[in-house]
């Protein structure tokens, strides 16, 4: 531990992440220690641990399934396994509590200090990743994966 007197003193990891997300061009609202950001006209939601340096990053994909087409969801899992292996950004669904409907989403866990020079790049290739896992997902569900199942993803 350095104890020189004139050493700057640490920032926040709310502090870091916000200067972050003004790189990376995000407009965002904070409301306590969560943070709800668009980038590239999508909507992002993060809940930071300030305590242990943690952002974990949440997107909603626009992919939503009837949980009752037993085919589409067993296609969709298929899906997000195949998309968890390619992308950094975990992907998962879970049923929308209103709708009924499968709803799928990619999160990540970040670490944030500012020691770290990269934190706008790492957040940024974080948010892009979770664009891939969209794409894939919406790839991989139109596979054909056995004779009973329609080739174009119905």
């Amino acid at each position: 531990m350095n104890n020189n007197k004139n050493q700057l003193p640490q920032e926040d990891t709310m502090t870091v992440f916000i200067k972050a997300l003004k790189k990376v061009r995000c407009k965002y609202e904070q409301e306590g220690d969560e943070v709800y950001f668009t980038y590239h006209r999508k909507v992002f939601h993060a809940k930071l641990d300030c305590e242990e340096d943690f952002v974990i990053i949440m997107f909603l994909h626009d992919i939503h399934v009837d949980k009752e087409d037993i085919a589409k969801v067993s296609r969709l899992e298929r899906a997000i396994n195949g998309t968890n292996i390619i992308c950094h950004v975990n992907t998962f669904y879970d049923e929308n509590k209103i709708t009924g409907n499968i709803i799928v989403g990619s999160q990540s866990t970040l670490f944030f200090i500012t020691q770290n020079p990269n934190f706008e790049t790492e957040l940024g290739l974080t948010l892009n990743d979770c664009f891939t896992a969209n794409s894939l997902v919406k790839a991989l569900m139109k596979r054909k994966y056995n004779k009973r199942e329609k080739p174009d993803g119905n």
